[in-house]
């Protein structure tokens, strides 16, 4: 990536029009290839290699929004049909189970994900859930699901630093500080305090999922109150909604990262992850991932936006997503 924007074309002034949606699309393409399927990409300088291409086939195809919104609006219709439905998996096979095979024959240790299936298969087995076949395909299946919630979350908190200079001048001092002191490791992460308040407040105002769905199996009656959820009953809970409620926020329109600052509470309305036992498993991970961009991209660029190059949401997206790219100018810090 940062290749990519080195060689990446400039005006006179040394200034990089960039659209960082699509430059945080391909990362995370390749994150998932090598991380998932043990497999080596480089959707910067060969974005029409057969992985590149798939992924977004599955991710931008016509057939994903309607399975999105089958999902979302009529979840029953999955249960009957199947969930063959969901996507083409058999390329998605193809990569994964070529991948157990190669590294079981030549042994070789990658410390990526694929390691740890193997562990995993040739390890003591829960009689209950045995990783074998199929089972073994859904683990590595689950990073896909945080493809588009990792790049929307990356991009928007960009586009908002990119909005707001002393915000990421703040984040910035952050991010060289902890390098400075740790040197690029996982400790030099977990101390960016700063620019976990940045992500976060990204978070709150562009949530990469916009609604959370729960369908209700069984009667549930609301603690304390009169009120039954009764079987059958769809619940939509409105993420943007919350995330911009006047009762929860003070000032809920404006990005401002000292909200998350340590000393301050939190509202439960917080809850871009989801909340309780199906909350979103990677959530650690996934903001290690946009950290690393973040801090990777803020350490050596300027980043701004002009009116000119503003950016609208796609309203045809089931999931958070800008129309129009979002297009940024970067500028190297020397």
């Amino acid at each position: 990536m940062m290749d990519y924007l080195k060689n990446y074309p400039e005006d006179r002034d040394g200034v990089k029009l960039v659209d960082a949606q699509e430059l945080n699309y391909k990362y995370t393409t390749d994150l998932i290839a090598s991380i998932a399927f043990g497999t080596k990409m480089d959707s910067f300088h060969y974005p029409n290699e057969e992985f590149s291409t798939k992924v977004h086939e599955i991710f931008h195809g016509f057939r994903r929004m309607v399975v999105l919104v089958m999902l979302f609006f009529m979840p029953e219709l999955i249960e009957l049909i199947g969930t063959r439905i969901l996507a083409n998996s058999s390329f998605v096979k193809k990569v994964f189970w070529n991948a157990m095979e190669n590294r079981e024959k030549t042994n070789e240790k990658r410390g990526d994900f694929i390691d740890s299936l193997l562990r995993l298969k040739h390890g003591k087995q829960d009689p209950n859930y045995k990783f074998e076949g199929e089972n073994l395909l859904y683990q590595s299946g689950t990073f896909f699901s945080g493809f588009e919630t990792s790049s929307t979350c990356m991009s928007f908190t960009l586009m908002e630093l990119a909005n707001h200079s002393k915000y990421q001048k703040l984040a910035r001092q952050d991010i060289n500080r902890a390098i400075d002191k740790h040197g690029w490791t996982y400790e030099a992460f977990q101390d960016m305090k700063y620019l976990d308040q940045t992500i976060a407040e990204g978070l709150r105002l562009h949530p990469p999922v916009s609604t959370i769905d729960r369908y209700t199996r069984q009667n549930y009656k609301i603690p304390n109150t009169d009120i039954v959820i009764e079987k059958g009953t769809p619940i939509y809970i409105s993420l943007y909604g919350l995330g911009v409620d006047s009762r929860f926020w003070d000032e809920p329109e404006i990005y401002n990262p000292d909200r998350f600052a340590k000393s301050n509470h939190i509202t439960d309305a917080y809850i871009p992850f989801g909340i309780g036992p199906r909350m979103c498993v990677a959530m650690k991970m996934g903001q290690l991932h946009a950290k690393i961009v973040l801090a990777l991209l803020l350490r050596d660029y300027e980043i701004w936006q002009t009116k000119d190059n503003k950016s609208f949401l796609n309203p045809r997206s089931t999931f958070t997503a800008a129309r129009n790219g979002i297009y940024l100018h970067f500028r190297r810090i020397v």
